[in-house]
């Protein structure tokens, strides 16, 4: 699958220990929680 990249504007990166016994699911809600309090990457 080939995604189109070139309208993204900014990338963050994030360094530390991810617990993937969550699920993605899980791992995305806590991605979706950490954008949502933050007010720049």
């Amino acid at each position: 699958m080939k995604q189109d990249y070139t309208s993204v504007k900014n990338i963050c990166i994030v360094f530390g220990k991810t617990d993937m016994r969550k699920g993605i699911d899980g791992l995305a809600t806590l991605i979706q929680d950490s954008f949502k309090n933050a007010s720049l990457c």
